[in-house]
């Protein structure tokens, strides 16, 4: 059976950016609870003063706890990581294999090289270098 590695990499840049999304997520969710310890307007229809800065704070902290903000940061962001040195990982491999379809992906979507200069590269027809890129496509998730 060939081994192509292409699709192994394009999995593992996908679970990367699945992980770069959570990541995000829970940032900007920590970003929101932040906001509730900033100084407001005054609103001078408000009859009583509520508690100072440290009720908001506490607040925040408490609400950070209960949606557990850090433990889901540290967790996205070591998946984060570790699909990342995969990513590293299977590009060094795939830049060193001599399949023609890794050959033509590394030289499309890494290189960013265009169509009539990967066929003079693989010395085949602008047409069926098409043929193989769609063929590529075709196996990967959306591209």
């Amino acid at each position: 059976m060939k081994i192509i590695l292409y699709k192994d990499y394009d999995h593992a840049l996908f679970m990367r950016s699945v992980w770069r999304k959570k990541y995000d997520q829970v940032l900007s969710e920590q970003e929101e609870l932040f906001q509730m310890t900033q100084p407001n307007g005054f609103d001078l229809t408000k009859d009583k003063v509520s508690g100072g800065e440290g009720d908001a704070f506490n607040s925040y902290l408490e609400a950070k706890n209960k949606r557990r903000i850090d433990e889901r940061m540290n967790e996205a962001h070591r998946w984060y990581e570790i699909w990342n040195a995969e990513c590293e990982k299977r590009e060094k491999e795939l830049r060193a294999s001599k399949d023609l379809k890794d050959t033509i992906y590394v030289l499309w979507f890494l290189d960013k090289k265009k169509v009539w200069q990967i066929a003079r590269l693989i010395h085949y027809s602008k047409q069926h270098t098409y043929k193989l890129l769609e063929d590529i496509r075709l196996t990967l998730r959306v591209r």
